[in-house]
């Protein structure tokens, strides 16, 4: 499994805007090969937001950097954020409780 981490820094007037964004780049991007899971956090007191993808493989991740990188591009623009990191993580160990 695989996860790309997004970390976004928006005006803190505009989180809901951000979230409402999100929302709707997740349904764009749902169709996505290997797309397990996505999550979107925000810190509403301080306007960060990290967005979370998990990937059956590597390679899934990596067909849909395009499509991940004109979504992020929207979000940020709509919004008058920014890009802060992209990053890409394999997972080595999970355990559920």
């Amino acid at each position: 499994m695989w996860a790309r981490v997004t970390t976004y820094q928006f005006p803190v007037e505009d989180v809901e805007r951000a979230i409402e964004h999100f929302d709707a780049a997740v349904t764009a991007f749902a169709g996505q090969p290997g797309l397990e899971r996505a999550d979107f956090y925000v810190n509403r007191r301080t306007g960060a937001g990290i967005a979370l993808t998990l990937w059956r493989s590597h390679d899934d991740m990596k067909a849909s950097e395009d499509e991940a990188d004109r979504l992020r591009g929207e979000i940020a623009v709509e919004v008058a954020g920014w890009i802060q990191s992209v990053e890409e993580y394999e997972l080595v160990r999970s355990e559920r409780p």
